[in-house]
């Protein structure tokens, strides 16, 4: 479901090599970590945890425990499908080692 964009631009994202990833209002759920301390989600439902000095750790079985209105139906689909990652702004908000984990995990 890509209601909020044009045929066109679905075809042309997915016919590049480009990653689209997404900063949206999430909260995501893995293992024994708290409600939002999880930064973001893959298509394998692969979690990113911050860890000292900007580094990650990651999480399987993550999911998406509650969006806010057709977040996750809007954008999950062409995210995944394009290889990007789902990153929760709660958490990203917060600054510090969490941005700079968002950074490095979009760079490697």
């Amino acid at each position: 479901n890509y209601r909020h964009l044009s045929t066109s631009a679905v075809s042309s994202l997915l016919g590049t090599t480009w990653i689209l990833n997404s900063i949206v209002n999430i909260h995501l759920r893995s293992g024994g970590y708290p409600i939002n301390s999880l930064l973001g989600i893959d298509k394998n439902d692969k979690g990113f945890v911050a860890a000292a000095g900007g580094k990650y750790v990651t999480s399987s079985n993550a999911k998406i425990f509650h969006d806010f209105g057709t977040t996750t139906e809007d954008y999950a689909s062409i995210t995944f499908q394009n290889g990007g990652v789902f990153w929760n702004i709660n958490a990203l908000r917060s600054g510090g080692n969490n941005a700079k984990v968002r950074t490095n995990t979009t760079i490697t």
